[in-house]
């Protein structure tokens, strides 16, 4: 829930003006850039817990393949999931570069951000946190793909499973 609505606000940032004037307005002061502190925040929260889920995961045995899934499925199963480790941390990586590496700044109504050091250029690190997004969409529709694949062509219950 908390990732949906880190999207959803990362987003809007973009369409300030349509979407979010009157939130920004009552809860941030007016200042529409005072929304990037609390996206960013929220992405830090985002990647300790991301760092919390990994140690879980290499800790914990998981249970076996679902009996349904051909070995093909296995592999893209796998796949996708590191793909999806992978994004927890390159998503909210990309962000903060994009705060700290980029020179750009923000102003933030009685102070301005300012970027400690431009080693990027601030347009490959929205392309780059962009594209991050684009691959966890695609390997979420895959995930979703897959799974209503087994619920509704193959019924073998594999969604009772997940769940």
């Amino acid at each position: 829930m908390v990732l949906a609505l880190q999207f959803l606000m990362g987003y809007a940032m973009d369409r300030f003006d349509d979407l979010l004037d009157g939130t920004v307005v009552r809860w941030l002061g007016g200042e529409d850039d005072y929304l990037l502190v609390v996206h960013a925040g929220i992405g830090v929260v985002l990647l300790v817990l991301a760092v919390f889920r990994v140690l879980w995961r290499t800790r914990s045995t998981l249970p076996p393949w679902a009996e349904g899934l051909s070995e093909r499925e296995r592999r893209v199963a796998h796949t996708v999931e590191r793909l999806f480790y992978w994004l927890l941390f390159l998503i909210p990586l990309s962000g903060l570069a994009l705060l700290f590496l980029s020179g750009e700044d923000w102003d933030l109504g009685d102070r301005e951000w300012i970027s400690p050091v431009e080693i990027v250029d601030d347009d490959i690190l929205l392309v780059t946190h962009i594209g991050t997004h684009v691959l966890f969409f695609g390997a979420l529709l895959t995930h979703v793909d897959m799974v209503l694949k087994h619920q509704f062509v193959d019924r073998d219950r594999l969604l009772q499973r997940m769940l």
